[in-house]
C-alpha cells in the first residue's frame, strides 16, 4: 500500500490514482469577448503549467460503495468488465482519471465512501461546484450521501452574500443549482444573469455539461433575436416590400417602419451591423424582451388615403418578441441531464 496517498476505505479492493490535476476552474476573463469564444482562458488541456498541480494521488476506496451511489462506477464495475489481470501486485482494482482539483475529488471520494468523520462542517461556493463538477461526470447527483451533504452545505450558505449582477461566482452558482437540482437557487441566480449580463454570455469549457448547454441556450436565442431584426431590416429595405395595410402606400411605409427600427434598435442598445462582438453592450436579455413589447407608435398620412396609417413597427416584432419570451420561459425550467 506504499502508493496509496488516501485511505478512504482500509478494507477497500480499489486504487484510483488522479492524474492531471488541476487547481484552477473556471478561470474568469474580464476582457471583451467574441460571441463564439468561450469566456474564459485556455483550460488546462493546453498544458498551461500555471493550471496543473504536479504529481499524482491515488486513493484507496471501496467499489461496492462507488457502484452503489455512481451510475459511472456502476457501469465501469459490471462483471464483465473486470478481471483478474487488470489488478495491480497488491489487489486492487486499478483505475485512473484525470482533470479534477484534487480537493474536490478527496470530498467527493469521501462522500461515496461514507467516511463522514472527515469532511468539514462548511465549504465555499467555489468548492462546492467544483465538486459539482465531479458529482455530474459521475452521474451521482441523487445518491443519498451526495444530497445530505449538499443539503448540509447549502443550509449553512443561505442568505450568505450570493451573486446580485453577472459575474464568475454567479457562474459557480448556475453549477451548482443545475447539477444538485436546486431550484430555487437555478431561478434566482439565472435571473441574475439574464437581467445584468450586458452582451454575450461566456461560454466556459469546464463547466457541467447541462450548464454549458443552458449559457448556450441564452446565447443562442440571443443570437436568433438578433438574426430576425436585421432580417426585418432588410425586409423594409427590398425594393419588393408590400404594405400589408395599403400596398399603394409601400414605399412611405417602408420608409417609416426602416427608420423607427433603426431608431428604435438604437436606443435599446442592439447593433444594426451584423457580427458585433457584443451585440447589447447596454441591455440584458431580460431588456430585451421588455423593450421588444414596447416599440413605440409612429403614425403618417399620404394625400387620398386614410387620416393614419394603419401599420405598426410592434406589428412587425411581435413575432421576433414571442419567440424570444417563449424561449427565455424555457430556460427558466431546471431540466435534467439524466432522465
Amino acid at each position: 500500500m506504499e502508493f496509496i496517498d488516501q485511505v478512504l476505505d482500509p478494507n477497500g479492493d480499489t486504487a484510483i490514482t488522479l492524474t492531471h490535476p488541476t487547481s484552477n476552474f473556471l478561470v474568469w476573463d474580464t476582457g471583451e469577448h467574441n460571441p463564439s469564444v468561450s469566456g474564459v482562458a485556455d483550460r488546462h488541456a493546453a498544458g498551461s503549467e500555471e493550471n496543473v498541480v504536479p504529481g499524482l494521488t491515488s486513493y484507496l476506496v471501496s467499489s461496492t460503495r462507488l457502484g452503489k451511489h455512481s451510475r459511472y462506477y456502476e457501469n465501469i464495475f459490471k462483471p464483465d468488465k473486470w478481471r483478474e489481470g487488470s489488478k495491480t501486485e497488491d489487489g486492487y482494482y486499478a483505475l485512473t482519471t484525470q482533470d479534477f482539483d484534487p480537493e474536490a475529488f478527496l470530498l467527493f471520494q469521501e462522500i461515496l465512501n461514507e467516511s463522514q468523520h472527515s469532511l468539514p462542517e462548511r465549504v465555499s461556493p467555489e468548492m462546492l461546484a467544483m465538486l459539482a463538477k465531479i458529482v455530474d461526470y459521475h452521474c451521482c447527483q441523487d445518491a443519498v450521501p451526495v444530497r445530505k451533504w449538499y443539503a448540509k452545505w447549502i443550509g449553512w450558505m443561505f442568505g450568505r452574500g450570493k451573486p446580485k449582477r453577472y459575474e464568475r461566482d454567479a457562474i459557480l452558482w448556475l453549477c451548482i443549482a443545475v447539477v444538485f437540482q436546486d431550484v430555487p437557487e437555478f431561478r434566482r441566480t439565472l435571473k441574475v444573469v439574464l437581467s445584468t449580463c450586458q452582451g454575450w454570455i461566456c461560454e466556459p469549457e469546464d463547466v457541467p455539461a447541462g450548464v454549458l448547454h443552458l449559457l448556450q441556450a441564452i446565447n443562442d436565442a440571443t443570437g436568433d433575436t438578433i438574426e430576425g431584426l436585421l432580417d426585418l431590416l432588410a425586409r423594409f429595405r427590398s425594393r419588393d416590400y408590400l404594405c400589408p395595410c395599403v400596398p399603394a402606400t409601400s414605399f412611405s411605409c417602408a420608409a417609416l417602419m426602416l427608420g423607427s427600427l433603426i431608431k428604435w434598435m438604437d436606443e435599446v442598445g442592439i447593433p444594426i451591423v451584423e457580427g458585433d462582438e457584443n451585440p447589447f453592450p447596454r441591455s440584458s436579455v431580460s431588456k430585451i424582451c421588455r423593450d421588444l413589447m414596447r416599440a413605440k407608435k409612429v403614425e403618417f398620412s399620404e394625400p387620398g388615403f386614410p387620416p393614419a396609417h394603419r401599420c405598426r413597427l410592434a406589428n412587425h416584432i411581435s413575432p421576433i418578441a414571442v419567440k424570444l419570451q417563449r424561449k427565455v420561459n424555457e430556460l427558466r425550467i431546471l431540466k435534467r441531464r439524466f432522465d
